[in-house]
């Protein structure tokens, strides 16, 4: 009886205790629960950002330095003032005004070089000429007195040909520049003076002159390898004297002819650079 007594207490103190621990660990298992480490596995490695897109990257800026080539064409006009001094006496009126123009066209071809937004070169152009011009006095008055005949004279520029430094300032795409060198032209000049009844002096004369020139434009990029220019040149060749002497001959008298030789060129162009 004792020993089944015993047995009871027992079995109940057990079933007691277990009563009390079963909300304990279930707390546990639900707060307290440290994950499971496995041995030898790799921790796990939370995956890097997305890394931000790159900015598109800022077209290249356009530099004018290197070797160009272009084809330009344009009009141009100038002085051919023709002023006649007879050997003694005066003409009056003694000057004639011939004034030339026409078309241009031709080619130019050039190195430059940029630093900054400065920018230097050398170029050389060609350019064909129609330039041409004429002009005829009537009745002229030699010492006072009324003679009738006449002064002509006209003048044709055939080409002219420059070699120039250029300087200038680019922004972007756009360069401004003065320009500055020698230049050569082809001119033809045909004048006469008629102030005595049938007698003439006259002079012909085909020369090519050696001059300066001076100017500026702009230009600026179609795209990277194409350009367009504007251009104004002016060319200063000098002047020239030659003496016409009487035809038929049996005077004395002779009659010196001055002629000068500007040009103001203005053109456009289209260049390709290299």
């Amino acid at each position: 009886m004792i020993s089944r007594f015993v047995c009871r207490t027992f079995v109940s103190s057990l079933i007691a205790l277990a009563l009390m621990l079963v909300p304990g660990i279930a707390q546990a298992q639900t707060f307290n629960v440290a994950p499971l480490k496995v041995e030898g596995a790799s921790p796990t490695v939370a995956p890097a950002p997305a890394p931000a897109p790159k900015k598109a990257q800022a077209a290249a800026e356009f530099r004018w330095s290197g070797v160009y080539i272009g084809v330009s064409g344009g009009f141009g006009d100038g002085k051919a003032d023709t002023t006649f001094v007879p050997s003694t006496g005066v003409l009056d009126p003694n000057v004639v005004q011939p004034d030339t123009q026409g078309f241009l066209y031709g080619f130019y071809g050039g190195v430059n070089h940029q630093a900054g937004i400065f920018v230097g070169g050398l170029e050389a152009d060609f350019m064909l000429s129609h330039m041409d011009g004429a002009q005829e006095v009537n009745n002229l008055n030699y010492n006072g007195v009324n003679l009738g005949g006449g002064l002509s004279a006209s003048q044709d520029v055939g080409w002219y040909s420059t070699v120039r430094g250029r300087a200038g300032i680019a922004v972007g795409g756009v360069h401004v520049y003065g320009t500055a060198g020698v230049a050569l032209e082809s001119v033809d000049h045909v004048s006469n003076a008629t102030p005595f009844g049938g007698a003439q002096f006259p002079i012909q004369q085909q020369d090519t002159k050696l001059g300066w020139t001076i100017g500026g434009g702009v230009e600026g990029k179609f795209n990277r390898l194409v350009t367009w220019r504007v251009q104004y040149l002016y060319l200063d060749l000098g002047d020239t004297t030659a003496t016409g002497h009487p035809v038929p001959s049996g005077s004395s008298l002779t009659v010196d002819h001055t002629w000068v030789a500007t040009t103001n060129s203005f053109t456009f162009g289209v260049g390709f650079r290299f």
